[in-house]
């Protein structure tokens, strides 16, 4: 069959349209995918320092407290002595309640009569206080007195007396105040002696003395004095039930206790950190027992950027 010249052209436009088809269908085929879209990074969220607990400053109605460590006191003369837990006291590795503030007690030897020391102190607000102290007192029928007096210009020296026999002590573990407890264990821990004051806005001079008495005679092992303007003594019915005067030492001495970590620098990261503690736990509370409950874990939280440190007190 002849090809005539339009046939001919005709076949060379339907190749060059086919040709082009398929390498249009060929690019297609080996052009790379798109690229995998990456996902848009999570900006870091700002980290602030806990700031350190504020000093606690006193306040129209709010209670006051003043805590006078024995360790503190200045003996005058031989009789006293701060002592470490342990290096002569009676009381150590008992059942749960012989702790004492700062490890260290004010020391004196059954004999040492008329000792005395003294530590100079301010009372930022006037009014009515108790003088709540804390001593060890180990056997029945026993005395362990000491007298305290509270001088301040103006005005006639306030004397009290702790240690007697006799006295009305509050003890721990929810037992009634009394001056004496049959433990099943024996004297587990320190009582506390409770005195009410009229004080005024000021510094004060507390004056501690050896006195002696017709009974049998202890050694006087002095943990600490409390002034409170707390006279109802509501800190019995708040905190932990198992020993609450802990707890009105606690406030008494805030910041004393507490932790501190440092983020270098350098680190380059930021940190968050979660602590537990149980402020009493007895291995006796279970089904059945009379024991208080043990108290839930107390929380403490606190977060550090770069370059701070964190600093957070606890009781």
């Amino acid at each position: 069959m002849r090809l005539t010249r339009r046939g001919f052209l005709r076949q060379v436009a339907l190749g060059a349209a086919m040709a082009a088809a398929v390498g249009a269908l060929t690019a297609c085929d080996l052009a790379p995918p798109p690229p995998t879209p990456r996902p848009l990074p999570t900006a870091r969220p700002r980290v602030e320092p806990t700031p350190p607990p504020p000093t606690p400053t006193p306040e129209t109605g709010a209670i006051a407290r003043i805590v006078l460590e024995g360790e503190d006191f200045a003996p005058v003369g031989p009789g006293w002595q701060a002592i470490a837990a342990g290096r002569g006291n009676y009381m150590v590795d008992t059942i749960g309640a012989s702790h004492i503030s700062g490890g260290t007690v004010l020391h004196a030897p059954a004999d040492a009569i008329g000792a005395r020391a003294v530590l100079d102190t301010v009372v930022q607000r006037a009014g009515q206080y108790h003088l709540l102290t804390r001593y060890e007192y180990p056997f029945r029928e026993y005395h362990a007195r000491v007298g305290i007096t509270i001088e301040q210009a103006d005005r006639p020296p306030a004397h009290l007396e702790i240690g007697a026999p006799g006295a009305t002590r509050s003890w721990f573990f929810g037992v009634n105040d009394a001056p004496w407890h049959e433990f099943p264990t024996g004297v587990e821990g320190l009582v506390i002696e409770s005195s009410p004051l009229d004080l005024v806005a000021g510094p004060a001079r507390v004056t501690l003395e050896v006195l002696d008495g017709p009974e049998p005679a202890a050694d006087r092992n002095l943990d600490l004095l409390l002034l409170t303007t707390d006279v109802e003594e509501t800190y019995r019915s708040r905190g932990t039930r198992a020993y609450p005067i802990l707890d009105e030492v606690g406030l008494a001495a805030a910041g004393r206790v507490f932790m501190r970590i440092t983020n270098p620098a350098d680190s380059g990261e930021s940190m968050n950190l979660e602590a537990r503690y149980t402020i009493w736990s007895p291995a006796s509370a279970r089904p059945g027992s009379t024991s208080p409950a043990a108290t839930p874990p107390t929380r403490l939280t606190f977060s550090s950027t770069r370059s701070t440190t964190a600093r957070i007190g606890a009781r």
